[in-house]
């Protein structure tokens, strides 16, 4: 099942209450294209929610309950397997998305986000536009900004094999400011359904693409 935006975190919202009433303690930190979709909320469907909670019996006991009320849902709609690609150093200033004495929720911030980006191996068109989204959100100017988070978060002489593709980011941010006339923005994000960002006409254009 494909989720977008608003699934993702009715579903999250279910696993804290689900959390709460189990008088649980949990962390439960989000990454990938959740993580990206909490910022840009039109930006396109995603498969599952990548996260990390350290197989917390309670989070996988409370995701277990909600597959069995939706079972629409995939059987690994939450799951932990972007432990094999995780940057050698921690988020130093993720988004609190819920926090009160047992349980926190953070999503990864842009900037690492940007920075996992920057180093996966497949390099699809949907992390280029994630990429080059939070390129332009972050005022960065050209791929040795990209190099420089890179380097913040998974340590020195780690991204030489990937230096094309940041220049290929970089490109492709020019690219989207061009066509979309968006400029960096770097004010305090909120969630809504309201909130203009590049990646509309980039999935409108994807779509295009690929009915062609």
């Amino acid at each position: 099942m494909d989720l977008n935006n608003e699934k993702v975190y009715a579903l999250v919202d279910e696993i804290i209450q689900k959390l709460k009433e189990r008088k649980a303690t949990a962390v439960l930190r989000i990454y990938g294209g959740s993580a990206v979709s909490y910022y840009y909320h039109d930006r396109s469907l995603t498969k599952d929610v990548d996260a990390l909670y350290d197989s917390d019996p309670a989070v996988e006991e409370v995701k277990q309950e909600i597959c069995q009320e939706q079972p629409e849902l995939d059987a690994e709609w939450l799951n932990e397997h972007v432990f094999d690609v995780m940057p050698k150093f921690p988020d130093d200033n993720p988004t609190i998305y819920y926090k009160n004495d047992n349980i926190t929720v953070t999503v990864a911030s842009r900037e690492y986000l940007l920075a996992m980006k920057a180093m996966v191996t497949r390099k699809t068109f949907v992390d280029l536009t994630d990429a080059a989204v939070l390129f332009n959100q972050l005022g960065l100017h050209n791929w040795m900004d990209i190099d420089k988070l890179v380097t913040k978060f998974y340590g020195p002489s780690q991204a030489d094999s990937q230096e094309l593709w940041f220049e290929d980011i970089e490109d492709y941010a020019l690219k989207l400011k061009k066509e979309t006339g968006s400029e960096p923005d770097n004010s305090e994000v909120t969630l809504t359904k309201d909130r203009g960002s590049a990646y509309s006409a980039v999935a409108n254009s994807t779509e295009s693409e690929e009915e062609k």
